[in-house]
């Protein structure tokens, strides 16, 4: 099964180890989401666009060097049409255009999930309605959120 994964999944694969409980049980999350053969991971540009802005260089290099064998999705046409009517709804604020790219990659390639620690913005009960309604009202796929937590 695909899944997209957003850029903090390898940001919290390659990310030190904290002594906060809570940023602990997120990597064990996502190393044991990474681990499972059940799914097939996919990104976008975008991700790589995200990974590369930040700023220990020798961080930037360990995200990309966890991505580089994933599979890339295109951001098309399609792809821009659909994150542009998610920020004009005002489903996602203005500011959050990677946001909108991550949901509508997704749904235009038919993903079924989509994986974040973005939890304000993406994940989140009240957004996932949202997208819902944008996205079969324009004829695209439904996004789900592949609950982390529960790894």
């Amino acid at each position: 099964m695909f899944v997209y994964l957003d850029t903090s999944i390898p940001s919290f694969l390659i990310r030190e180890h904290r002594t906060d409980p809570e940023i602990i049980e997120m990597q064990k999350a996502t190393h044991r989401l990474w681990n499972d053969k059940r799914f097939e991971f996919v990104i976008s540009q975008r991700v790589i666009d995200e990974i590369q802005i930040g700023k220990r260089q020798e961080q930037v290099e360990l995200r990309l060097q966890t991505i580089e064998n994933l599979g890339l999705l295109e951001i098309t046409e399609e792809v821009e049409f659909l994150a542009n009517l998610l920020l004009q709804a005002r489903v996602l604020p203005l500011n959050q255009e990677s946001d909108a790219i991550h949901v509508a990659v997704t749904a235009v390639n038919g993903v079924p999930y989509l994986t974040t620690w973005n939890l304000k913005h993406l994940a989140n009960p009240n957004q996932q309605i949202q997208f819902d309604r944008i996205c079969k009202a324009t004829g695209y796929f439904s996004v789900r959120f592949l609950p982390q937590r529960n790894y």
